[in-house]
C-alpha cells in the first residue's frame, strides 16, 4: 500500500521537471498518454534511478475529479463541524487558520480502501463519498497502469522474484503483481 500512496502523491503533484534552485526540486513529468504507449522511452528508469518519483500528469479527468472531491470534502467537513461530529479533527491556528481533517485507512486485500464515516444526512458529505470513489479507482488505474510499464520497460533485467509472501507461498514477478496482490 505504500507504492500506491506514492504514486497517488505523485500524481497528485503538478510540478514541472527541471530542478528550479538549490532547495526545490521538482519531478520529472511523464504524460498519462506517454505512460500507456507501447513505445519505449528512457525517461522512466533514467528518472526513477536517478530520482526515484516521477510525475504522471495529464491524466484523463483527473482534475475534474480531483476538484470535485476536494470542494465537496471542504463542504463535508463545514458540515459536519457546524453538527460537532467528533469524527474529524479540527485545530484552530493563532492566526485565524482552522483546519479540519478526517481520515480512512486502507487495509490489504480486495475491498481495501474502507468508507470515510461521514455524516450521511449532509448532501455535501454524500457528493464526497462519490467523488472519493471515483478519485480512488482513477489513481488505482493509474497506478496500474504505471507499474504495467515499469514491467514491460525493465522487461528481463528484471531479478525474479521480486518478492514473496512471508512463508513463500507465492511469488510476485512483475511490478504489477506487487501492486496489485503484494500486501494480501
Amino acid at each position: 500500500m505504500l507504492f500506491r500512496s506514492i504514486i497517488a502523491l505523485a500524481l497528485a503533484m503538478k510540478t514541472s521537471a527541471t530542478l528550479v534552485s538549490n532547495s526545490i526540486f521538482t519531478p520529472q513529468r511523464i504524460s498519462h498518454a506517454e505512460l500507456i504507449s507501447n513505445d519505449y522511452d528512457p525517461r522512466l528508469l533514467e528518472t526513477l534511478s536517478n530520482d526515484g518519483i516521477v510525475s504522471i500528469t495529464d491524466i484523463p479527468g483527473f482534475n475534474e475529479k480531483k476538484n470535485n472531491l476536494m470542494r465537496h470534502l471542504h463542504a463535508c467537513l463545514t458540515d459536519m463541524d457546524n453538527k460537532g461530529e467528533e469524527t474529524i479533527n479540527k485545530n484552530e491556528y493563532n492566526d485565524g487558520t482552522v483546519r479540519r481533517t478526517m481520515a480512512s485507512v486502507t487495509i490489504p486485500g480486495p475491498g481495501g480502501a474502507r468508507p470515510f464515516d461521514y455524516d450521511e444526512s449532509s448532501a455535501n458529505c454524500q457528493e464526497f463519498n462519490k467523488d472519493v470513489g471515483a478519485f480512488r479507482k482513477m489513481v488505482d488505474s493509474t497506478t496500474d497502469e504505471f507499474a504495467v510499464r515499469l514491467s514491460n520497460d525493465m522487461g528481463s533485467a528484471l531479478q525474479v522474484p521480486l518478492m514473496t509472501t512471508e512463508h513463500g507461498e507465492y511469488a510476485f514477478d512483475e511490478f504489477k503483481d506487487v501492486v496489485r496482490y503484494g500486501s494480501v
